[in-house]
């Protein structure tokens, strides 16, 4: 059941460092988010944790029925400003359940958080694959265990054994279903949601605003059960209009995907350092002057590491 793309397989000659065992046992905290309307969902989560021996805390689901149930900080201007439709009760209470553990992750004492939506299978091996993750959280501070998007092309991070790896993307292969998260990084993503615009999945994808190291663990260790229909309704501009979608809104669409995707690679070249790159490229679309964007993308208070451009057009 559970879709696994061809990963690097390593020879012989895999040098990666061995650590002792005992510093693999620990898994974190596991928690569920499982909704009351759909128990199937509860008892399949609960099938899953029987069959690996995990531990599951169960958080019930927020699902409001309609739009007059969305909390106050739903931006329901913005969305018809910048997308013509709302965003369905489904997404609004899958992004409320997640920031509610945000919240409570936070606030722990624990390293790190497993996050799962109810409707995953889990892969053989999870307890040793999340052990080697959370070994390795120096390099992440959200860990995705799955992709929704594997048409979407990575690039090596790390290796975690012979076959576990870590991949970067610039833009992200989407998807909330299965994540390990660290309190800062919980704490970050509250701060960066404090207005409802888009699905919980397109917001935390959003890392040049909240800064967050974001990686996909590949072979994945869960999958979306077929058998299990996903919650959220239809959803899009067809939903809530019966005329097809004007050109200005295709316009509209586009242009936004453009500006995202180079606001990506535009913080991802400044995390590398790539100095005269950003600098270019924040002259030619954020329209700082040359010295300003390369004053603005070092930050020698942090010791000499690089601002975020977005950041910098903003400290303006």
């Amino acid at each position: 059941m559970l879709d696994i793309r061809p990963s690097l397989r390593l020879g012989s000659d895999c040098d990666l460092s061995s650590e002792p065992m005992e510093s693999l046992r620990g898994i974190p905290p596991i928690h569920v988010i499982s909704m009351k309307s759909r128990p199937e969902r509860r008892r399949h989560m609960e099938g899953e944790g029987r069959r690996l021996g995990l531990k599951f805390q169960f958080l019930d689901a927020i699902e409001p029925q309609n739009k007059q149930e969305y909390p106050p900080n739903y931006d329901a201007a913005y969305r018809k400003k910048h997308f013509g439709y709302d965003l369905t009760p489904g997404e609004v209470g899958c992004f409320l359940s997640h920031r509610l553990l945000w919240e409570k992750c936070a606030a722990s004492k624990d390293a790190v958080w497993c996050i799962l939506e109810d409707d995953v299978h889990l892969g053989d091996g999870f307890q040793k694959k999340i052990a080697l993750a959370v070994h390795a959280r120096k390099e992440w501070d959200l860990l995705r265990l799955m992709s929704e998007r594997y048409d979407r092309r990575g690039k090596i991070h790390r290796h975690l054994d012979c076959e576990a790896r870590l991949i970067a993307y610039i833009k992200q292969p989407q998807g909330t279903a299965a994540y390990l998260i660290q309190p800062h990084a919980a704490q970050a993503l509250l701060e960066s949601t404090q207005r409802i615009r888009v699905p919980v999945d397109n917001a935390v994808d959003q890392y040049w605003q909240h800064g967050l190291r974001l990686l996909v663990l590949d072979p994945p260790l869960a999958s979306i059960d077929p058998a299990l229909p996903s919650a959220i309704q239809a959803r899009g501009w067809e939903v809530d209009h019966s005329e097809r979608r004007p050109w200005w809104r295709r316009l509209q669409r586009d242009l936004r995907n453009g500006r995202e995707d180079l606001r990506a690679r535009i913080h991802t070249l400044a995390r590398q350092k790539r100095i005269w790159l950003v600098a270019l490229l924040c002259t030619g679309t954020l329209g700082l002057p040359v010295h300003e964007a390369l004053a603005f993308s070092h930050d020698p208070s942090q010791g000499g590491s690089f601002m975020s451009p977005i950041g910098a057009a903003k400290a303006r």
